[in-house]
């Protein structure tokens, strides 16, 4: 009798147990095993991780709780306590999911390896672990290499010169959220758009990676300019900027050029005389041209007087820029028959020695030469106080023109 007794009790706490858990069928299982690594996190970063928790079983688990041992730093529940921010509570019924929240906040550059432990009742008290690790690296660090200045030199007006800048990330995770940062004209990137024509860079950059800008110089004006290219990016956590001074001198060129270009032409011209052309030479450039120098010219073509610039003409060794001077310039031939030649400068652009020259031509002619011819010269006889007239040729059979033609007297008979 009391056998029985105890075997009844028995039989009520089982059924009692079944109808509050729910029976045997429930067990929970943790998402991402069965380790979940929070890969490389920058010391002083937090990484949160969210795993889902379900109740693969039939009946409804009760008495969820955090399980020993808690999450060891340097991981925790992302709020203080189970489940850390999560939706799971005590309880969780068939087939059903919540969330849990634990974070990892590396203090050193180690591999950590701890687990999330969630106690339950499921018949009798079990737990479900989750494997954690996670290794701490120090936070991303860009260089910008030209230190302490990238320096362009020299580059003319209207004109570009390109540098290419390495950044290197330095530190131990990827630096993210890369950009071009600073940089006001006369500098720029290399048409415009990150990370210049030619470089390399990226949105990320991994630890320990290398990547390229190429800056571009574009000077409007002479002088020294002075500007900076700075990258802003993320660190793992939080965002910084480097940059890099930049320098650049705009420059200008002497550049002339001559009136009458490509050619002057002197004409025709008595073999014998001569016939002189002003020819201007003008400074289009940004700075003086130095050192001019005339290129010798060949005969039938001279400097008027025979030096240069010629008789009352005004150019000397310099030219400032914008101005304009002149050379006098003679065709002097001594045959029949077209000649030509140039006349040309030598001069110092402000960078390099340079050369200009415009064409000279023109043709040698003979002397003009008239003679007169008539028909029949006799006016027969004439009444007195009439006239009779009669038509006389005057023809030139020279090679140019008979100028200042005069008529000389008649005798007063005619």
């Amino acid at each position: 009798m009391l056998n029985r007794s105890f075997r009844r009790a028995g039989f009520l706490a089982a059924t009692l147990l079944t109808m509050v858990s729910g029976g045997a069928q429930a067990a929970l299982t943790i998402s991402d095993g069965p380790t979940y690594s929070y890969g490389t996190v920058a010391i002083g970063a937090t990484a949160i991780k969210v795993f889902t928790v379900t109740n693969t079983g039939t009946g409804t688990i009760i008495n969820m709780a955090q399980g020993t041992p808690a999450p060891g730093l340097p991981f925790s529940w992302t709020t203080p306590g189970y489940p850390g921010g999560g939706t799971c509570g005590t309880s969780l019924s068939a087939g059903n999911t919540c969330t849990i929240s634990v974070k990892y906040v590396p203090t050193n550059s180690t591999t950590q390896n701890k687990s999330v432990t969630i106690k339950y009742r499921e018949g009798t008290n079990k737990t479900v672990t989750r494997a954690l690790t996670g290794t701490g690296a120090t936070a991303a660090a860009l260089t910008l290499s030209g230190s302490p200045t990238v320096n362009f030199g020299n580059v003319n007006v209207s004109q570009s010169a390109n540098q290419t800048i390495t950044v290197q990330n330095t530190g131990g995770v990827t630096a993210t959220a890369l950009s071009a940062t600073g940089l006001v004209p006369p500098f720029t990137l290399a048409g415009g758009s990150f990370p210049g024509t030619g470089g390399t860079c990226g949105a990320s950059l991994n630890a320990g990676a290398n990547c390229t800008l190429v800056v571009a110089f574009s000077p409007s004006a002479l002088g020294v300019a002075n500007g900076s290219a700075g990258l802003s990016y993320h660190n793992g956590v939080s965002s910084q900027n480097v940059s890099r001074n930049l320098t650049g001198t705009g420059t200008g060129v002497a550049t002339l050029s001559f009136s009458g270009s490509p050619t002057v032409s002197f004409g025709d011209v008595t073999a014998g005389l001569s016939a002189t052309q002003t020819i201007t030479v003008t400074n289009n450039g940004y700075v003086a041209a130095a050192s001019l120098v005339p290129v010798a010219i060949t005969a039938p073509f001279s400097y008027v007087g025979g030096s240069y610039p010629g008789v009352d003409g005004t150019c000397g060794a310099t030219l400032a820029a914008s101005a304009s001077c002149t050379l006098a310039v003679a065709f002097s031939p001594i045959s029949i028959g077209a000649a030509s030649g140039s006349v040309g400068l030598v001069y110092y652009d402000g960078l390099a020695s340079q050369s200009a020259s415009v064409g000279v031509a023109g043709q040698g002619v003979s002397a003009a030469s008239l003679q007169l011819t008539a028909g029949n010269l006799n006016f027969g006889a004439v009444i007195v106080g009439n006239t009779v007239d009669q038509t006389l040729t005057l023809t030139n059979s020279g090679g140019t023109i008979a100028a200042n033609l005069m008529g000389s007297a008649a005798s007063s008979m005619f």
